[in-house]
């Protein structure tokens, strides 16, 4: 068995199935330097107690009352929301839209420094709190959601960044021209994300783009027609709000 990139010793939990909980007591846990897991075993298990002979000194001791578990995964997060998590209450969804998240949204997107502070500085409260893959919304500008996707591929966070779609809205200076501007720009938006991280080694690349009709009532149907073929011709993920 080859040396380990990283080596744990000690207590285990995991999910193997929905609704049921896993605990490996004094486990040995391996993983490669591509960040792939390559051997799990009880630690007196023979080939444990090998490669704890000839690597020992690099095997990191999970301390006993403690346990190490997979990271979370954010299946829904609007990104320009960090900014006022836990205020704007007091409004009904459409309306609390056009004051606060909207809003914020424009000034994201009309300001670059203010996105990648606002932007590094989530990649980071995720790290924080455990969560190392999310799925995200991020606004309407090309450029703002590049630097939301650089942001978190720079932090190690697996990230489906969501370029938002929408020729409709109820704040006028806060959607697209059209149907056609906007499909063009989520086609921008899937080829330079892809972009940026082509260089990278295939488990290297954290950041991938995600096709993102906002929902419904900000869609035309011809706009939420053509996000459908340009899925199918670029094999893209799609997401939106469904209820």
């Amino acid at each position: 068995m080859g040396r380990a990139s990283l080596a744990f010793r000690g207590a285990l939990v995991h999910c193997p199935t929905l609704g049921r909980v896993e605990i490996l007591q004094d486990h040995l846990l391996l993983i490669d330097d591509r960040g792939f897991i390559f051997y799990l075993g009880p630690s007196a298990s023979v080939s444990s107690q090998e490669y704890i002979r000839e690597h020992g000194s690099s095997v990191k001791i999970i301390p006993t009352g403690s346990f190490l578990f997979p990271t979370f995964c954010d299946l829904h997060l609007h990104a320009p929301q960090f900014m006022y998590q836990g205020t704007g209450l007091d409004l009904p969804l459409m309306e609390w839209l056009d004051k606060y998240a909207y809003k914020a949204e424009e000034g994201l997107d009309e300001s670059s420094t203010l996105a990648t502070k606002v932007y590094h500085r989530l990649a980071q409260r995720l790290i924080e709190v455990g969560t190392g893959a999310v799925l995200l919304f991020g606004t309407i500008k090309t450029e703002t959601n590049l630097i939301l996707a650089q942001e978190m591929q720079n932090a190690g966070v697996r990230a489906f960044v969501g370029k938002l779609s929408m020729d409709k809205s109820s704040r006028p200076t806060y959607q697209e021209s059209g149907a056609e501007e906007s499909y063009r720009s989520a086609e921008e938006f899937i080829q330079r994300c892809r972009a940026s991280t082509a260089a990278l080694d295939s488990h290297q690349r954290l950041a991938e783009p995600v096709i993102t009709p906002r929902f419904v009532p900000t869609c035309s149907d011809e706009l939420l027609a053509r996000l459908g073929e340009l899925s199918k011709r670029e094999s893209t993920r799609i997401q939106s709000h469904l209820a």
